[in-house]
């Protein structure tokens, strides 16, 4: 008796499906091909394979998205998740044109910047900050943050204090707005793999 793809899906979804160790990596690769074969159809090609590969790019970026601050993210972790090899992580992370640990520091970077420019930031501390974002070394934050933004942690959140407005000496209720220094003010330009949108 033949099942329809959709409903062998949704049996797969039911707790008394769960697959565990070995047997749910390889259903987990059966059920990515599976998928592509039913999108190829759907579009009317026929390049299953490739499909199947784009499937499994997409379930990968998803879990990296959900997972990027995570310290502990590593991408034998990520491979065992989604059900893939490590190796076919970094051959699908590729297609991105950039590393795994590349991806997630990009991720953490910018998760950082608008933790540092949003409200009530200066409360609290950069180190706090850098630590919600997945990096256990201040130092290294630093470093990396400099490189990608342009500027240090403090210019960062010091530019959004910078713009924000104040009532002038003389009552005047109408708002003014204070020129930042920073150099974060120049590199609005920062790219999000988490949202794949300009943060500026």
């Amino acid at each position: 008796m033949s099942v329809a793809p959709t409903t062998y899906v949704m049996r797969l979804s039911e707790p008394q499906s769960a697959i565990q160790g070995v047997a749910g990596d390889v259903m987990s690769e059966h059920l990515c091909v599976l998928l592509g074969i039913v999108a190829s159809s759907q579009l009317g090609s026929g390049s299953a394979p490739s499909s199947s590969r784009q499937v499994r790019k997409a379930a990968l970026l998803a879990y990296l998205k959900r997972n990027a601050l995570n310290p502990e993210l590593t991408p034998s972790a990520a491979a065992r998740a989604v059900g893939m090899s490590v190796r076919s992580v970094h051959n699908l992370m590729q297609e991105t044109d950039q590393s795994f640990s590349e991806w997630i520091l990009d991720a953490r970077v910018t998760h950082a910047r608008r933790l540092l420019q949003s409200a009530g930031a200066e409360r609290r501390k950069i180190a706090e900050i850098a630590m919600t974002c997945g990096f256990s070394d201040l130092s290294h934050f630093n470093r990396m943050f400099k490189a990608r933004v342009g500027c240090t942690p403090s210019e960062s959140r010091g530019l959004a204090n910078a713009t924000a407005p104040t009532m002038s000496p003389a009552g005047n209720a109408k708002p003014t707005f204070r020129t930042p220094r920073s150099k974060c003010a120049d590199r609005n330009g920062v790219t999000s793999p988490l949202t794949s949108r300009s943060i500026g």
